[in-house]
């Protein structure tokens, strides 16, 4: 889920993969996010594009992770993680996507599931951190519950990097929010990620982030 510290305004659908190869999505992938899920408040899906699906390794379920590496907080989580990507502009600046852990069982997601909500509190942080390459960049994670929305509350992650650049100005900002669910045997993480919101998504776009998510879950509950 790192987002790249080299080229922080380079196309934004690399954001959510790991830095390890990428293979063809397996079969849970057909219930992910498609085209017809995006909701509009968060950008259009450019004409003649279509969702980038992957199965890819997995060190463990991911909640944060600074841009230069100053701190990282995972939980055990399966070997491999399914991902759904797809672009909500045309310059490449934005994007929706979906990751599904999926467990051997549900009763191993509930115990994932609470201690991701434990280890969650470890991200709220604020840290500056510099690289000859690209200079500053101030990296903060907050972090809350949606209760009542499901059996197990959603956990909602907001993450900005803003990057200063060598000569101390600031060059750009990177937001990412993003909704972990508990749904039977998988945690499910959607999250909407831009280059172009500086000041991050507006009231109105993380409900729909979050609407969203509830709606990959149940479909997730049925498949």
């Amino acid at each position: 889920m790192r987002i790249s510290t080299v080229a922080p305004f380079a196309l934004v659908l690399a954001f959510a993969l790991p830095a390890t190869a990428a293979h063809a999505a397996d079969g849970g992938v057909d219930q992910m996010l498609t085209l017809a899920d995006v909701p509009s408040v968060v950008g259009t899906v450019p004409p003649g594009v279509d969702p980038v699906n992957v199965t890819v390794p997995a060190r463990g379920l991911e909640l944060c992770d600074a841009a230069l590496g100053s701190w990282q907080v995972q939980v055990a989580g399966p070997a491999t993680v399914s991902e759904v990507v797809i672009p909500t502009s045309s310059s490449g600046t934005s994007g929706l996507s979906e990751l599904a852990y999926v467990y051997p069982s549900e009763a191993d997601a509930q115990k994932a599931w609470i201690n991701l909500r434990s280890a969650a509190k470890a991200c709220n942080r604020t840290e500056r951190k510099s690289q000859p390459d690209v200079g500053a960049v101030t990296s903060t994670v907050t972090t809350g519950y949606f209760p009542g929305v499901t059996a197990y509350p959603d956990l909602w992650i907001n993450h900005r990097d803003v990057y200063s650049g060598a000569a101390g100005r600031r060059q750009g900002t990177i937001v990412r929010y993003s909704v972990f669910s508990q749904s039977k045997n998988a945690i499910l993480v959607t999250s909407g990620t831009s280059t172009t919101t500086p000041k991050g998504f507006t009231k109105e776009q993380r409900e729909a982030v979050r609407a969203l998510a509830q709606k990959l879950s149940d479909r997730w509950d049925v498949r």
